[in-house]
């Protein structure tokens, strides 16, 4: 069985203004809907990274200050301590704060995995342990003035 050809009837010439008819793909237009999803994708990712960027922030902020809290809270005790004990020497002060500021240390350090937080909470520990070694000293050395005036009496007293 033939199949019909379709032949047009009249020449096309530049005064019909016809002209050939042919089917074209634009490549712009046939790739619109494959930037649309990815531009989306991009944005979903933007959005999902920003997410997680701000989540680790609040999460490393909020760590960094439990541990500082758990710091000024020990240094605090250490201090109070300090009123309690009989020290004579500056020397025995002094080893005695170290003990105890590196059992501090230690917590403060323990179980971190994460460097930011590890150099945040080195770096508090830091200025920390000044304070609290001032703190620490003018009631250890009250203490050892105390001890020494005590001293200077009971031998004035023999």
């Amino acid at each position: 069985m033939r199949v019909p050809t379709y032949r047009s009837q009249s020449k096309m010439t530049s005064k019909t203004g016809a002209i050939n008819f042919s089917v074209q793909a634009n490549p712009g237009a046939l790739s619109a809907g494959s930037r649309a999803m990815s531009s989306f994708g991009d944005l979903g990712m933007k959005l999902s990274l920003d997410y997680l960027e701000k989540q680790l922030k609040m999460e490393r902020a909020a760590d960094i200050n439990k541990r500082e809290n758990e710091i000024r809270s020990k240094a605090s005790s250490l201090i109070r301590e300090a009123q309690t004990k009989n020290f004579t020497t500056t020397e025995q002060a002094n080893a005695y704060f170290n003990r105890e500021w590196l059992k501090i240390s230690l917590k403060a350090n323990s179980k971190i995995t994460d460097n930011v937080i590890r150099s945040n909470v080195t770096e508090k520990l830091g200025d920390l342990r000044l304070i609290a070694l001032n703190d620490f000293n003018k009631v250890s050395r009250l203490k050892i003035i105390d001890h020494g005036t005590a001293q200077a009496i009971k031998k004035e007293k023999l």
